[in-house]
This record gives structure tokens, sequence and C-alpha cells, in this order.
């Protein structure tokens, strides 16, 4: 569930599915003839004496009470709120059209039509077939997480988010660290071309044996360029740029907030293998700094928190031998949507 994984699955996202390309082509109409009477307007400015109009009062956009019914036909109606949760999921490009009146009407009427439809459907018991309802069981499933992370990461609960950042004030450190992997079972990290398939207890010592020779003065990125494998890291000497504290699975983060700068760690065991990692600079940032990345974290660490101690297991028979094992994105980062 990431930026880039929006739901909009409610009855006003499901009018959308159904009428927004319509609307869309009303509103690139409507678009188009409000672009060419402007046209028109500054060509006869053009020609007419230079002469400034009088300032006009700045006023705000009237609020209407989202139960407030707009549409009313037989006994359907359509309210404020509706409307403007199918307007919500427009393309924000359309916006400036939606002041058309009769445009707006076009939606609420289309509105009307899918209820009716609806209500026919009820009619007939089309919401008990098996695969109707699974599709509605799971629409109400993501309405519910979507509201739940929207909630989390809204802007509404500044107290809390403060009151969450005093008591979590390092995980919004921006760290700056550079890893060496070693792959476990079941991790999502594939074996290396020309690497074995190591055991857990395998990968522990030969992760021991890695810091060992860190200890004695061997150059970190020469060793991740042939023994990490994490090899998007290891091509860049182990190098993990700069990120948050919390956008690291928690065992990870835990030990790099421990380490002083430039000190490298012992065998440091997540879902995708022993990690040595080697600090290089933690900058602290103040709440305002991080305020916007506060939802985020707590959602993280609630997901971490509930996925603890749930480990998949996938049907081999359905996902295949090479799939049943995976778990996560084969990266340190906590996966994106989470």
């Amino acid at each position: 569930m990431n930026k880039k994984r929006t739901i909009r699955l409610s009855l006003a996202a499901a009018v959308a599915v159904a009428v927004s390309v319509p609307l869309i082509a009303q509103v690139k109409k409507a678009q188009t003839e409000a672009r060419q009477q402007s046209e028109q307007v500054v060509t006869a400015a053009a020609a007419a004496p230079a002469a400034l109009p009088p300032a006009a009062p700045t006023t705000k956009p009237v609020e209407v009470d989202p139960s407030k019914v707009i549409l009313t036909q037989g006994d359907i109606t359509v309210t404020a709120g509706e409307f403007s949760a199918v307007v919500a999921t427009l393309p924000p490009q359309y916006a400036a059209a939606l002041g058309d009146p009769a445009l707006k009407k076009q939606i609420a009427g289309q509105i009307v039509q899918i209820k009716q439809l609806a209500a026919e459907a009820r009619k007939r018991g089309i919401q008990d077939k098996p695969k109707v309802k699974q599709q509605i069981d799971m629409q109400t499933d993501q309405v519910l997480s979507h509201a739940l992370v929207t909630d989390m990461q809204g802007e509404d609960n500044d107290k809390d988010a403060r009151t969450y950042f005093d008591a979590n004030k390092s995980n919004f450190d921006t760290l700056k660290a550079r890893h060496i992997l070693i792959r476990i079972p079941g991790s999502t990290v594939p074996v290396g071309p020309g690497k074995k398939e190591l055991t857990e207890a395998e990968a522990k010592a030969k992760a021991e044996q890695i810091q060992q020779r860190l200890s004695k003065g061997e150059d970190f990125a020469t060793i991740a360029k042939v023994e990490s494998d994490d090899t998007g890291s290891g091509a860049a000497g182990g190098d993990l740029s700069s990120f948050p504290a919390w956008s690291m699975v928690p065992p990870f983060s835990k030990a790099a907030l421990g380490l002083k700068k430039n000190e490298v760690s012992g065998p440091v065991k997540t879902q995708f293998g022993y990690h040595i990692i080697q600090l290089l600079d933690d900058q602290p940032r103040t709440f305002e700094e991080a305020k916007g990345e506060i939802g985020k974290a707590r959602l993280n660490e609630m997901m971490s928190s509930m996925n603890a101690d749930a480990k998949p297991e996938y049907d081999p028979t359905f996902f295949g031998a090479a799939a049943a094992s995976a778990t996560q994105p084969a990266a340190a980062r906590i996966p994106a949507g989470q």
C-alpha cells in the first residue's frame, strides 16, 4: 500500500469506474470551450483601451453539508458528499471545468443511474452470487484498510504525531550506512550465480568471518562487491545512501542506531539474512523536518508488529516451489505500502 497504490473502492469510486470516461470527455469539452472564450476575451481586450477593472472581492468556497440532498429522482437521492466523492476520483487537471452547471448535473444524473442499477441488482439477488459477494467483501476490506492508512497518515492529529515523535526521536534520524548481506534460507534475495544455498548456521558463520576480516583492516566496499547477496547495494560497495531510520526493518534500524560513526556491527539477522552494517553518518531531525513521515512510520511500526510472528506459508502447488518461500522484497527497507 504506497503512495502509488491509492484505493478508491467506495460507492463513489464504483460510480467513477462506470462514469469516468464520459465525464472526462465532457470535462475536456468544457475546458476547450472555456479556453476559446478566454482567447476571445484576450483578443478583444488587446484591441480596447487599457482599463483596470475593480478588484473582485475574495470569497471562500461555500461549504455544503455532505448529507444535503442535491438531487431526487423517484425514491433515489444523491447527496453533496456522494457527488464530491465522485468528483474527487477524476483527474485533477479537469477540476476547473467542474464549475459548469450542466456538467455537474450530468455527474449527478449518472450517480442516479448507478444507484438505479444497483437497486435492481439487489432485487434480483445478484449481491448473493458467490463471485459478486467475494468482490464486495474484498472491496469492503480495501476501503477499510485505505481508511485506516489515511487516518494514520493524516495531518489532523498533530498532537498525537508530536507525542509519537517525542517518544521515537531517533527513528527519524537521517542515517547514511552501508551493509554486506549474507542470505538465509527463505530469503527473497536470490542465490547469486555460482554461489550455493547456505544453511542459516553457515550464513551466520560466514557473516562472522566477514566481520573478522573487516576488523583486521580489509576494505568494506571490496568485500561487499564480492560477498554481499544484496547485489544492488553490493555493486556500490554496500552503500545504502541516506534513509530515515524508520524506513528499514526494525532489527536493521535498531542495530544501525546503536553504532557510532564508522563503527561496524556484528551479524544482524533480519528476514533477508545476516547483515554486517557500517554506520557512516547519523543526523537527528526536528519534529517539523520529520512531520510528513510520522504517519508512515507509525503505520510501518504497526505492520512490523503484526507480521513479527506471522511468517507467510505459501502453497507450493499454487505458487510453485521457488515462490513458496518469498516473503519480502530483496532489501532491508520496509516494503512500500506497509
